[in-house]
Parts: structure tokens; sequence; C-alpha cells
């Protein structure tokens, strides 16, 4: 059995790649793509690498009755989540957002990295962070999902075993460099992570990479992360999703 998903913004990059791997997953049926600008046209025009794959056409709104999704993701720029997302949890229906509206919980951060809040920041209490390495269980239970970027991933993933171990005080800064190539990590006063040399894209206290890094420390306990290197007697099974009280999207 598949799970009926939607995509808003899909005409973008972010869409394009994400309905691509949708369409190539066995449990996946992308049953719609929203677009407000390329309404009517066939995906083919705009996403030319997936004219084999799909013959699905850009829709304005979210479709109702045998196409409804069981599922959204929202892979529209920066602030696009805020504008259609408010209305979407209001569907009951699980929403996935892959840009940064609702990754953040303080408002002073938020403003700080990506300026002020919308009216919908109100509901970001709703949203867990998608990183399922230390939050799997969260996710599972719930119907908003706010996705990690790619630089906050790496860098939380890096500091994970060591937040674990407590080899990292609470207090101790971090900051992330995006370099054109890598990614460092800084934590303490000491390099703990330097994949590849490069100049930096980003300020390492200005990073949005690092706000989540920082929160992502704040709410994994040491207990609660994952160990390193794989299986242990004292990691938690990993359970199942097909209980009643948990969303069929996650299974």
């Amino acid at each position: 059995m598949t799970i009926k998903a939607a995509i808003f913004g899909a005409s973008g990059y972010a869409g394009g790649e994400l309905l691509r791997l949708l369409l190539d997953h066995p449990k996946a049926e992308p049953v719609a793509v929203i677009s407000r600008s390329q309404a009517g046209q066939a995906v083919s025009n705009v996403h030319a690498h997936l004219s084999r794959l799909t013959d699905l056409t850009f829709v304005s709104e979210l479709p109702r009755g045998a196409d409804e999704p069981e599922v959204i993701f929202l892979a529209g720029a920066h602030g696009y989540a805020s504008e259609v997302a408010p209305a979407l949890l209001d569907t009951g229906i699980p929403v996935v957002d892959l840009s940064a509206d609702f990754r953040l919980k303080d408002p002073v951060a938020f403003e700080k990295f990506y300026g002020p809040p919308t009216p919908a920041f109100a509901r970001r209490e709703e949203f867990v962070y998608g990183l399922p390495e230390l939050f799997r269980e969260q996710i599972a239970s719930s119907r908003a999902v706010a996705s990690p970027g790619c630089f906050a991933t790496a860098s939380i993933l890096a500091l994970a075993p060591l937040w674990k171990k407590n080899l990292v005080a609470d207090a101790a800064p971090v900051a992330v460099f995006a370099t054109e190539a890598t990614v460092r990590v800084i934590a303490k006063e000491g390099l703990l992570a330097n994949v590849r040399a490069g100049r930096p894209r980003s300020s390492p206290t200005a990073s949005r990479a690092t706000a989540t890094s920082r929160r992502s420390r704040s709410r994994s306990r040491p207990s609660d992360l994952p160990p390193p290197g794989g299986s242990s007697s004292r990691r938690t099974p990993r359970r199942s999703c097909a209980a009643s009280s948990r969303p069929r999207w996650c299974r």
C-alpha cells in the first residue's frame, strides 16, 4: 500500500528533487503538485528530467476526494510555508515543511536569523524537528515536521556522540562554518571536525545552521541520543508506526 503525497511549491528546485525521490519510492504515490505560477503546465515542462517518470500537471489548489493526499510537503522558499501551513494544518493532514519557517521555537532567535516572525509562527509548537537520528519517536507521533537544513544536519550529527558522552559542556558555543565544499564545526575552543578547508560563506555567529544546532543540543539530553557506532543494549528499539495512535504516513 502506498501513501498519497502532495507537494506545495513543487515548481522549484527542492520541489522537483522531492518529486523525483517520491516517484522512485515504493511506498509513495505523488498525487498532486501545487504551484501558483505553473498551474496548468505539465511537470515535464518545468522539470525536464522527470519527463519519463510522470505525466502529472501542476495545479493551484489541494485536491479533494479520491486524490486527497495523506501527507503534504511544503517545498517553497523561506516564507512560503508561513503563508500556506496554517490552513493545511487545520485539515488534519500531516505536513512536512522543507523550509526554515518552523524550525526554531524562540521568536528572538528566529528574528535574528530570518527576520520578523509572521503570524503563522504562532503554530511553531505543532512542529517537531525532523532529524530522525535524534527525534524519531517525536516525528513518528507528530502531524507536523520541520525538516532540518543540510549544514545543520551535518553539524548536529557530528556533535551528537560528544553530547552523549558529556564531552562538550552545555554552555559551550557551537559555530557552523559553511564553505563551498564542506562544513566546519567548532565547539568549545577547539576544532572538532574539519573535513576540508575552504573560505567560509557565512558568519560563524550568525549562521542559521548554528541556531538549529544550538536548539537540537538544548532539546537532546545525553541519555536520549543514539549511541555512536551502531547498535547498543541501551539503544531504544525502533517501534512500529502501525499503532493506532500514530499517523499512517510515518510507516
